[in-house]
């Protein structure tokens, strides 16, 4: 895929509330605030002035409070264009540490610098644009908004309040457990009616579909980045038995646990 920018994107998108990936890195730029990007078993709050980096591995999960409203600047760019501009600098070795295609990176800017990264991606957009993607400029406009990622990294990431919230995080945290319904809305006080219409108005899933999915998303990373057998990844996925995860992983994948990570080391 080439690189490409989407600028100032307003509303849906056709991979709201679905756990994805993308074919190439992409750096996001939040314009507006309410809502959460899930990943790596955390969540990052969408909030003005958030530069996130996601690796093209990375399954995330975008849950904005109001998607309709939801405002955001995208830039896509493949491993190969990360790559040579910051071997043209002679970074590699301390971005590379953190941008990859397995990579998350959440930072927030400083309102003060917020003027600057603006005039950055209108930099990158003009280049973009014009197909100067080769131009030192371009290269060195990628570069310095990467070096203001790393600057401003949030290590500490304090998901927004809620139940629906604190119900998404306990979930991804012990997703390798025997999740229930009953045993999440004990943990978040509510009833269980009101939990399960709460959650499928907030994620568009029903509670034990995005456990599901969630496994599967989990099972997929290691099946394509970890050489640990099957039966390993069906314990560590949190599958009460080898046969339930792989009937589970064909019915959503059309392919065998083992025909995935073929289909994934070969492509």
């Amino acid at each position: 895929m080439e690189n490409r920018i989407i600028r100032r994107q307003l509303g849906f998108d056709s991979n709201y509330k679905m756990w994805h990936t993308n074919d190439t890195n992409m750096v996001i730029y939040m314009h507006s605030d309410g809502g959460s990007i899930v990943c790596s078993e955390r969540i990052y709050p969408i909030k003005k002035g958030v530069l996130c980096f996601i690796g093209a591995k990375k399954y995330h999960y975008t849950m904005p409070s109001n998607a309709g409203i939801y405002e955001r600047t995208k830039i896509f760019i493949s491993n190969e264009e990360f790559n040579r501009l910051i071997s043209i600098f002679q970074k590699k070795e301390a971005i590379a540490k953190s941008f990859n295609d397995n990579s998350i990176v959440y930072a927030q800017i400083p309102e003060k610098d917020m003027e600057i990264v603006d005039a950055l991606f209108e930099d990158i957009t003009r280049y973009v644009e014009n197909d100067n993607h080769g131009d030192v400029t371009f290269a060195s406009s990628l570069l310095r908004m990467l070096v203001f990622m790393t600057e401003n990294v949030v290590d500490t990431v304090t998901p927004p309040h809620g139940s629906m919230y604190k119900a998404i995080e306990y979930i991804n945290s012990n997703i390798k457990e025997n999740l229930t319904v009953d045993g999440i809305c004990e943990y978040t006080h509510m009833s269980k009616y009101h939990f399960c219409r709460s959650f499928k108005k907030a994620t568009g899933l029903t509670v034990m579909n995005y456990i599901l999915n969630t496994r599967i998303t989990l099972a997929k990373n290691l099946l394509a980045n970890e050489n640990i057998s099957v039966g390993e990844i069906s314990s560590l996925c949190g599958f009460s038995n080898i046969s339930v995860f792989c009937r589970a992983f064909k019915e959503n994948t059309s392919m065998t646990p083992l025909q995935y990570r073929r289909h994934e080391t070969q492509s």
